[in-house]
């Protein structure tokens, strides 16, 4: 979650906060606004394909026999990632979804997770833990991005960096 909100500027100035930590809200905000832009752009019209979606890599995650994936694949929004909603990305709490898609599955899942964090208290940081501590072996999963899709996930990142609130895990971003 992007622990930043408008409230929080609001109430930074109605406490007469000093002006740098007004404008470094203010500018956090700006910013993450136009991050979402930026991934709703970068990502216009990715499909999930023949990819692994959401419900399957749950169903991945939760060791199910092959009927039970299929069935949950079918459940898998296939055409426009902006169509999944927050309740399902957050469904089963903290799951692995992330770890357990193909290429075609994180390209067109990764700008869902990036956006709604960015846009919601509720949801927890999957997409920051996932892109923070990938292995080597899941580099595999960004075959499929463009040049545009990796600078607005670096973009991401640098943006998580800079929230004052998000300091667990600025090492490990850091290194991302």
């Amino acid at each position: 979650m992007f622990s930043v909100t408008k409230d929080d500027l609001d109430e930074a100035v109605r406490e007469g906060r000093p002006p740098e930590e007004v404008r470094q809200l203010e500018s956090l905000l700006t910013r993450k606004d136009c991050l979402v832009a930026k991934i709703e752009n970068a990502f216009v019209g990715v499909r999930l394909g023949k990819g692994i979606g959401l419900f399957e890599a749950d169903a991945w995650d939760m060791c199910t026999d092959s009927e039970e994936r299929e069935r949950e694949r079918m459940r898998d929004e296939r055409e426009s990632w902006q169509k999944i909603s927050e309740s399902d990305l957050e469904w089963g709490g903290f799951s692995q979804k992330l770890c357990f898609t193909d290429a075609e599955g994180f390209r067109f899942l990764i700008p869902a997770f990036m956006v709604a964090e960015l846009n919601s208290h509720a949801l927890n940081d999957e997409t920051l833990c996932h892109l923070s501590n990938m292995r080597e072996d899941e580099n595999l999963k960004c075959s499929l991005l463009d040049s545009s899709q990796l600078e607005t996930i670096v973009d991401y990142l640098r943006l998580r960096l800079d929230d004052p609130w998000c300091e667990f895990f600025h090492e490990v971003t850091a290194e991302a």
